[in-house]
Order: structure tokens, then C-alpha cells, then sequence
């Protein structure tokens, strides 16, 4: 269990596994929807965003668009 400091976030949550992980970038890359994606691995829309908040793959997909 962990928490993002970054979100102000007290509450605990399940750590995502990595190949979750590789399927919700690949998801979000094919454009799918964070609730798509959720119902997909059976993980709730705010655990992707936790993650998507939280994790580098934000990072790395903003610094592509910026180029």
C-alpha cells in the first residue's frame, strides 16, 4: 500500500502491477478511456489516475508533445 504525496493523498491504494502498468500506457496511447481502461483490468478509473498522476509516463508523453 502507498500514497502520492504529490496528490495530497492520505489514503491507501494497491500498488498496480507492471504488466497493468504496460497495459494502461498502451491503452492510453491507443486512446482509450481512463474508464475503458479500468473496466478492462478491473481496477477502478482512479487508481489509472493516481498512477498516471504519480508515475513518469505523464512526463514522458508531455515531453513528446513539447518537441
Amino acid at each position: 500500500m502507498s500514497h502520492c504525496p504529490a496528490l495530497g493523498m492520505s489514503r491507501s491504494y494497491s500498488h498496480l502491477h507492471c504488466n497493468e502498468r504496460r497495459a494502461i500506457s498502451t491503452m492510453l496511447d491507443q486512446k482509450f478511456s481512463q474508464s475503458e481502461t479500468g473496466k478492462h483490468l478491473g481496477r477502478d478509473r482512479a487508481t489509472l489516475t493516481v498512477w498516471i498522476r504519480c508515475s513518469s509516463w505523464r512526463s514522458r508523453k508531455l515531453a513528446a508533445i513539447a518537441r
